[in-house]
């Protein structure tokens, strides 16, 4: 049985694509644990990166959950939003501790940690032909973290409207979050952040802030 599942993964490895649908069970049962759990990291770890098909992975092996760090790559295209109050948000503080009630994540004075297995990494991401309408608090919020900050955010023909009698609001769940109401686009601890063919109707205050950016393409254009 083991080699017929080896069969299997092998055939699912070599023609799965971007557009399949993929149902994995227990993938490494059958051999000793530590083959097995190499077996299903590898698989899951290219499945993720390379193939990037949607995936339903179920395992036994919990520590393939130290995966879940690492996001690289994400592309979001042709979507429609309607009456979404902050369109765009990543904010990698986000209960990045046991409670998320530590100093590390309400502090105004974000400094460095020490960037460890338990940092995450949030890589590339892509947001291409979408439109929003109807948004409140700001169009864009990103907050990295100082010590890893977000490694790039391209937004490609991208449309946002805010609703006439929009109200203010916190776009992140973070204690020290601005209270935003028709705020443009925010970028903290971004590597590098482009922007084409972005427009932003009927917005209060700057276009695009931006703190901890070490390049910028387009962003004169918003």
């Amino acid at each position: 049985t083991f080699m017929v599942e080896m069969l299997e993964v092998a055939n699912i490895l070599n023609s799965a694509t971007s557009s399949s649908l993929l149902i994995l069970d227990e993938i490494g049962r059958g051999t000793s644990t530590l083959d097995g759990l190499s077996i299903a990291w590898s698989a899951l770890e290219y499945l993720t990166a390379k193939v990037r098909a949607k995936t339903l992975f179920a395992t036994h092996y919990h520590e393939l959950t130290e995966l879940e760090g690492v996001i690289d790559g994400v592309k979001f295209t042709d979507i429609k939003m309607q009456g979404v109050k902050a369109p765009f948000v990543i904010n990698m503080f986000y209960f990045c501790d046991p409670d998320g009630k530590t100093e590390y994540v309400w502090s105004k004075d974000k400094n460095k940690y020490p960037v460890g297995d338990d940092t995450p990494y949030l890589g590339a991401f892509t947001f291409k032909n979408i439109t929003c309408e109807d948004a409140e608090w700001c169009a864009g919020y990103f907050y990295g973290l100082p010590e890893q900050p977000i490694g790039s955010v391209v937004f490609e023909n991208v449309s946002v409207t805010f609703k006439a009698d929009a109200e203010e609001g916190k776009p992140a769940m973070m204690t020290d979050a601005e209270v935003l109401k028709k705020g443009g686009f925010y970028f903290r601890n971004v590597k590098k952040v482009v922007m084409k063919n972005v427009e932003m109707d009927n917005t209060e205050g700057e276009r695009v802030v931006m703190t901890g950016v070490e390049s910028a393409e387009g962003v004169e254009n918003v």
